[in-house]
């Protein structure tokens, strides 16, 4: 996926006839459930949620807007790819770090004001992204689909439907600061702690005008 372009089928309305059948063919789910679900993203125009996002020759991957609160289910499902992207990416973290982390974990992730996951067409979740205000208080992806573009297309919704525009990323963390920078943020500040007071130096980070994820 990250070698071939991802479009939103709304700027592509010609492709639903042909991505509804396919889908229906590879999972056996009615073409006219996918149509309908792409009709809908296609007039909303990306304001609201689910969008469906093609690669061609590829897979489709739906954006979509979640409550966790109420939802053991979903909330276990993004706790449980919470701690596989956290083990994959922040190898500066302790096995103790991550525990401890983790407790506090599934309030963070019902609280955040506006939730939303990556899921491919059979559900399966690949990534979310949560936004308070104008700050993106969390984004992490499952590791199996990293670099295959859900990273960038979680970011670009949440600074397009969400109006995020700021990050804070751990010092550490190389591979979210190098990705932030290629989405057009900025370092503009430093702390050397991190919110719960350890040290782990943060980078305040901002969407700098005109850039990628505008």
């Amino acid at each position: 996926m990250a070698d071939r372009p991802i479009a939103n089928i709304a700027d592509n309305p010609e492709w639903v006839a042909e991505a509804a059948n396919w889908f229906s063919a590879k999972w056996d789910i009615p073409a006219t459930a996918y149509a309908e679900s792409m009709k809908e993203s296609i007039a909303a125009q990306g304001r609201t949620v689910p969008q469906w996002f093609i690669v061609r020759g590829g897979e489709s991957v739906e954006i979509r807007k979640v409550n966790a609160k109420g939802d053991p289910e979903l909330l276990g499902s993004l706790v449980s790819l919470w701690r596989k992207s956290v083990e994959a990416t922040h190898t500066f973290l302790t096995n103790d770090d991550i525990e401890r982390i983790a407790g506090y974990v599934p309030q963070a992730i019902e609280n955040v004001r506006q939730l939303t996951v990556a899921a491919d067409t059979r559900g399966t979740l690949l990534g979310f992204i949560g936004v308070d205000g104008d700050i993106i208080e969390m984004l992490f992806v499952h590791p199996e689909a990293r670099g295959k573009g859900v990273g960038k297309l979680l970011l670009s919704h949440a600074v397009s439907a969400c109006d995020a525009n700021r990050v804070d990323v751990n010092e550490q963390n190389e591979q979210a600061r190098d990705f932030y920078e290629r989405m057009g943020f900025r370092v503009i500040g430093r702390s050397e702690t991190d919110d719960a007071g350890d040290a782990f130096p943060i980078l305040h980070m901002q969407l700098a005008p005109s850039s990628p994820s505008r």
